[in-house]
């Protein structure tokens, strides 16, 4: 636990990787907590919105790769699986 608090990172990038972390594991305390730490630390909103963005982005594209990742039971297509989430979102 000391590396956390003990790093070379200025703190302000610190909380941004939080809050990117933060916002890929969906916990809305975590995300409160490093948004609001890293504007203390004098990031501006701009760049909170970009890491969140960032998180997001990347997030999509890994759970994108792990449903088309080899040796799944049934691997779906690319249309199968939009499909599937849009008439889930339908319901």
């Amino acid at each position: 636990m000391n590396g956390l608090v003990t790093h070379r990172v200025a703190q302000a990038d610190f909380e941004l990787f939080g809050l990117a972390a933060s916002a890929v594991r969906g916990c809305e305390d975590c995300i409160k907590a490093h948004a609001t730490g890293a504007r203390e630390h004098g990031a501006g909103v701009q760049a909170i919105q970009s890491a969140i963005r960032i998180a997001a982005v990347i997030h999509a594209a890994a759970t994108t790769l792990d449903v088309f990742r080899p040796g799944a039971a049934a691997e779906p297509t690319l249309s199968s699986a939009l499909h599937n989430n849009h008439a889930k979102d339908s319901i």
